[in-house]
């Protein structure tokens, strides 16, 4: 597999006639182009082992190599094996008789994969132009100049899972579905790390550390009610995920004995790896309460976790992580006779997100969004949760909501003609349905949408109704 990008841009400007466009940009004073390329080579084999037993004992074994040319010079190519087996226990004589099981599957598996998505030429130094003038009144003069740092050592980032599946149907197909555990370990993860500025360079693409996710799926289809004509159908879908780094750079300059954070890039180890880095907040101070000197009623409380008497960067902690925990989703579908009613309803919790709000006066991003909405404090409003318009926020604390919801996501609701109906009126099916999306969203998040976070644009997820008919002959 081989991708190539090439182009070329010329513009033109201050030119004393524009009759001819674009067609002549000789014409213009001031004349630029600009040029780009690349190219992606990627090259992968692979062999694959399937095993059968009775129809009830699967094996499957599979190795692939894959090489890519964005990585570095001795680090191209990855091997990433991969074996699974599946046991059909609902065939085996001793399951088999039993009446309320129609299919019970077990799936285990182990492999690993690699990813390679970054854009080429990361492993060298790249280049950039710009322009230098000498002294004052010099000459203007084209200069190059080393843009991004090199790293030959650039390679594969490669993830080990683990996984172990029950597939079921039981009572006649009244209850299906899929319970899975999973445990991925991920190495060398592809990282944009950041750099001290002395070394001339902001950021290198690196092979960092390792992770790990574990966590469980769930998805459950039911017929809950089957009498006559009504009938309802439910369809759960839950997940939970837990992230955390498990390995940095193997660093311990402390000598305390555990591997160092990284704490200019928010990475802690045993920590998810997207976290909210901030001080713990317990409150607002109010008139008559104890406080340090230069604090005053209406200023934010924090707590002070090392218990030093004071209030400093030491007292900084893990608060919460910006990606959601558990994710569920719950589908039912109610039918009578040709009537058919869908409701589908979607959450995500344990996450939250940090927020500011341009002060128009000072810009300076010293309060929450959601302030002015929620009452800021005064001697008369006595907020614990909302400082007062004084407070400057010198610690900059970053104001945090949770991102929380459930959302009525998507209501449909239909009607199908009968067939007698259809040959009356010389038709093959006639459909009639109203549907609506983003109905209802319950959250106490402080910006536009919840599931996509904040949006600068201001707007929020938009609600929509459709109606229409499906109609054929």
């Amino acid at each position: 597999n081989q991708r190539k990008w090439e182009s070329t841009r010329a513009t033109g400007s201050n030119f004393f006639t524009d009759v001819l466009s674009w067609n002549n940009l000789n014409l213009a004073q001031v004349q630029q182009s600009f040029s780009n390329a690349s190219q992606v080579d990627e090259i992968s084999s692979m062999a694959r082992l399937n095993y059968q037993f009775k129809s009830r004992y699967l094996f499957t074994v599979t190795a692939r190599r894959d090489g890519t040319s964005v990585f570095g010079a001795n680090h191209k190519y990855g091997l990433f094996p991969s074996a699974a087996f599946a046991w059909v226990l609902s065939d085996e004589p001793l399951l088999g008789n039993i009446s309320f099981i129609n299919f019970l599957k077990l799936r285990l598996s182990y492999g690993s994969v690699g990813n390679q998505a970054i854009n080429p030429y990361q492993s060298l130094s790249q280049s950039a132009n710009t322009q230098y003038v000498y002294g004052d009144n010099g000459a203007t003069v084209n200069a190059v100049y080393n843009s991004t740092m090199a790293n030959s050592d650039l390679r594969w980032e490669t993830t080990v899972s683990k996984n172990a599946a029950i597939d079921f149907d039981l009572f006649d197909g009244r209850i299906g579905g899929t319970l899975e555990y999973y445990d991925m370990n991920t190495r060398d993860l592809l990282l944009n790390r950041s750099l001290p500025s002395p070394t001339g360079f902001s950021r290198v693409f690196s092979n960092l550390g390792s992770t790990r996710n574990t966590g469980i799926e769930v998805a459950l289809n039911t017929v809950n009610i089957q009498s006559g004509k009504f009938k309802w159908n439910s369809n759960v879908m839950f997940s939970y995920n837990k992230n955390q780094i498990i390995h940095l750079y193997g660093s311990d300059n402390n000598k305390d004995g555990i591997e160092d954070d990284d704490l200019g890039n928010n990475w802690f180890i045993g920590k998810p790896i997207s976290i909210n880095y901030d001080y713990v907040l317990e409150g607002v101070y109010q008139e008559g309460e104890p406080m340090p000197a230069g604090t005053k009623p209406g200023f934010l409380k924090f707590k002070d976790l090392n218990k030093d008497g004071k209030i400093d960067a030491a007292d900084r902690t893990v608060i919460s992580q910006r990606e959601p925990k558990y994710r569920w989703g719950i589908n039912n579908t109610f039918k009578y006779g040709n009537l058919s009613l869908s409701v589908f309803i979607n959450a995500m919790t344990g996450w939250d997100q940090s927020f500011y709000l341009l002060d128009p006066v000072n810009n300076y991003p010293g309060r929450p969004v959601n302030m002015l909405d929620a009452g800021w404090w005064t001697p008369e409003n006595k907020s614990n949760t909302r400082p007062s318009l004084a407070y400057t926020n010198p610690y900059g604390y970053a104001y945090y909501t949770s991102r929380d919801f459930i959302r009525i996501q998507d209501v449909s609701i239909a009607y199908e003609f009968s067939n007698d109906k259809m040959k009356q009126w010389k038709m093959n099916s006639l459909r009639v349905y109203v549907s609506g999306k983003n109905l209802k969203t319950f959250t106490d998040y402080a910006g536009q949408d919840p599931e996509s976070g904040y949006n600068w644009a201001g707007y929020p997820t938009a609600r929509s109704i459709t109606a229409g008919f499906n109609l054929s002959f």
